[in-house]
């Protein structure tokens, strides 16, 4: 069990709260893929961050603008063609800094979409505030529960 409190969005006033972790459930979208053409020779595919990545991630300010940049490298798995595999973990800084500038509008769509339909942790928690009304916090995603 975890207690934590939130600030009621209606009455400002702080709530105590009560998540039993075993009951978390993973919200998994049937369009999510991994695999984003580039175009017709070669297939970009993204793995998850690891753990060792997510805990930088995790304790990255929101408002610096590298984040998200930092989490989208962070993804990058291989380049395929029917020939060829390129693992990223094989690149310099500067080499994918530089594949990341050349990739289109869809490419980067495509690592968006990726991320938004990515499986996530989610439970509603109910709650009555002190006006009484019915109100549902929201635990949603890896960052709300580890920050």
């Amino acid at each position: 069990m975890a207690k934590f409190k939130i600030k009621d969005p209606d009455t400002d006033e702080e709530v105590e709260l009560e998540l039993d972790m075993r009951e978390i459930d993973i919200a998994r979208d049937e369009t999510h893929t991994n695999e984003i053409k580039v175009n017709d020779e070669y297939t970009l595919f993204l793995k998850y961050p690891s753990i060792n990545e997510f805990i930088k991630i995790v304790g990255m300010n929101n408002d610096d603008p590298l984040v998200n940049y930092f989490v989208m490298i962070s993804c990058l798995d291989t380049l395929a063609s029917e020939d060829e595999v390129h693992s990223f973990k094989d690149y310099s800084d500067e080499d994918i800094e530089a594949f990341m500038d050349s990739l289109g509008g869809d490419v980067i769509r495509g690592i968006t979409l990726f991320f938004e339909t990515m499986p996530k942790i989610r439970k509603e928690l109910p709650y009555t505030n002190s006006e009484g009304k019915e109100q549902t916090f929201v635990v949603e995603g890896t960052r709300s529960f580890f920050t």
